[in-house]
């Protein structure tokens, strides 16, 4: 509960278009997906996506089975009233990740740029990643971006975890490989520069 207060506050405060996590077009994530080698009927989960534009570019490059989960309901419905008649097309799901019950087995990709960098308990971190295995397919894509050392200590008001993409690599690797790694830097609105790490990891066993 007090995570959704935080977040519907967040939302609350100022529009999507200057949040500092904010970007037109989140071209890595985009990138990576579309170069995943999904058809367009896979299911895709967007997790903590918020008002992120990245699902309209997904919509736009043709996917048809797309989700998007967040905490923040106002922040679903400023994304679907962005969209306008094409909302209709997304699945909207309000909750925490690490509650909301997923199908098992059933999703080809999981995203996640604004999810487990905030998570700081082991307890939390290990709960994330059993949902991650849990919903995605025996061959499914885990695309995770996260604050890297050097990046900005906080991120809306609250405490971010840096990692690595060794990091990621090992946090998840018992049951993914890693495909490829990024290191970027995405400037905020307001002109702070915040320098994320990338992983695209593959499912690799049950």
């Amino acid at each position: 509960m007090e995570r959704a207060t935080h977040w519907e506050s967040v939302y609350s405060k100022r529009a999507p278009s200057l949040q500092g996590w904010f970007a037109p077009v989140l071209q890595p994530s985009l990138d990576w997906i579309t170069g995943s080698g999904l058809g367009p009927h896979d299911p895709i989960l967007d997790a903590g996506g918020g008002a992120s534009t990245l699902v309209d570019h997904l919509l736009d490059a043709g996917y048809t089975d797309v989700s998007v989960l967040d905490i923040a309901e106002s922040a679903l419905g400023q994304a679907r009233e962005r969209l306008g008649p094409d909302a209709g097309r997304i699945h909207w799901m309000v909750g925490d990740v690490l509650e909301t019950s997923l199908e098992a087995g059933h999703l080809a990709l999981w995203h996640d740029r604004a999810v487990f960098h905030f998570l700081h308990e082991e307890e939390e971190r290990l709960r994330y990643r059993k949902q991650v295995e849990q919903a995605l397919r025996p061959d499914g894509v885990l695309i995770l971006g996260s604050f890297r050392p050097g990046a900005p200590p906080k991120c809306s008001g609250l405490p971010v975890r840096h990692h690595s993409g060794a990091e990621l690599e090992a946090f998840f690797g018992g049951k993914f490989a890693l495909e490829t790694t990024l290191e970027t830097t995405h400037v905020t609105p307001g002109g702070v520069e915040q320098d994320y790490v990338f992983v695209r990891m593959r499912r690799t066993s049950a």
